[in-house]
Parts: C-alpha cells; sequence; structure tokens
C-alpha cells in the first residue's frame, strides 16, 4: 500500500474475512508519513484490529512516489521474492499520483502473481470492478473498527462508519450479495 491507511479503506473487509478463514495475510506499507503526519501507531492499531500476520513500512516521501520510482521498484522486487499466493496493490488508473505510480510498479514486479487492484471510489472516474469479495456483517464492523483507529483521520468523510456500510451495501449489490469489497483483477494465475 502506498499510505498506511490505503489497505483498510480499500480491503479491510477482506482481510478480516481471510483472517477468519485462516489465511496468513502480510500487509507492507511504503510511507509512515501523510501531509505531515505521522500514522505508524495508528496504522499499527488499525493491522492488530484486523489480526495481520505481518506488516512492515518504508519511508519513501509521500506525494512524490513518482521521482523515487527506482528506489520503489527494487524494494518491491526484494518484496516479491516471498512468492506470495496473492497480491493486493492500487490500481494504476488511480488518480493520486502516489496510487497509480505505485500500481504501475506492482503490474511489472508482480506480472507472474495473481494481482488484484484497488481504486478509491474518490480517486478515480471509473471503477472497473471484475473481482468481488463477499463479506458479512462481522467483517464490514471489523473493517470500521480497524478504521477507527485513524483518530487523525476520522474528519474524512471517506472514514465515516455511514460511508463504509454504503460502499459495502453498493459493492454487495453489483455481486448479488448483501456485503462486499470490489477490486480489478489483473492477474489470475491457476
Amino acid at each position: 500500500e502506498p499510505h498506511l491507511d490505503d489497505v483498510t479503506l480499500a480491503c479491510g473487509g477482506t482481510i478480516a474475512r481471510l483472517k477468519e478463514e485462516g489465511h496468513k495475510v502480510t500487509v507492507i506499507t511504503l510511507s509512515d508519513t501523510y501531509e505531515g503526519v505521522n500514522l505508524s501507531l495508528e496504522w499499527i492499531a488499525s493491522m492488530e484490529t484486523l489480526k495481520a500476520d505481518g506488516f512492515a513500512k518504508q519511508q519513501f516521501k509521500a506525494r512524490y512516489f513518482n521521482t523515487q520510482y527506482d528506489e520503489i521498484l527494487q524494494y518491491l522486487f526484494k518484496v516479491q521474492k516471498e512468492n506470495y499466493d496473492f497480491v493486493f496493490a492500487p490500481s494504476s488508473f488511480d488518480l493520486h499520483k502516489d496510487h497509480s505510480t505505485v500500481g504501475a510498479i506492482c503490474e511489472r514486479v508482480f506480472k507472474h502473481t495473481n494481482l488484484i487492484t484497488y481504486t478509491h471510489p474518490w480517486n478515480t472516474r471509473e471503477l472497473k470492478q471484475n473481482y468481488f469479495v463477499k463479506l458479512e456483517r462481522k467483517h464490514v464492523d471489523k473493517k470500521i473498527e480497524a478504521l477507527a483507529c485513524y483518530k487523525s483521520q476520522q474528519h474524512r468523510n471517506y472514514f465515516h462508519p455511514d460511508y463504509t456500510w454504503a460502499n459495502a451495501l453498493n459493492t454487495g449489490v453489483i455481486c448479488n450479495s448483501k456485503y462486499a469489497e470490489g477490486f480489478q483483477a489483473i492477474n489470475l494465475i491457476v
């Protein structure tokens, strides 16, 4: 994830479901500070709430990922050697430059891996969702609990529980489920 809150916003319910099913989940973030605020402690609390098995952070400068392309590329090539079954990453079509930079790098680095991308609805003109994770109420509740760990971000309207519920319900309608999170599959390798 480019920034500390991105994976919780995009995949928090999915992580809750994967953990409930016994899967190992590792989260890697590339920056610990956003708009001058260090979110490390909030991020750790969020990851512990979601019960992520491992999480690591780097200190690339937020809003300047495009100028750090080669450094991020080399770092992710090292990460790629862990042979993950699935990688969730931001979309290369995201309007946020850090997100699209990381998305493009991930499409290169993980081209032989199952790669699923996300775009936050407020950072896109068009969502191209073709991969859905059905959720239960308890998964959405866990996502909301994890988002509440980001005390410094609660003023943002997309951190409000009503937004999370609306998005989960809307995405659920698309895939004939009560609740869901939607993504775009870039690579699916069987």
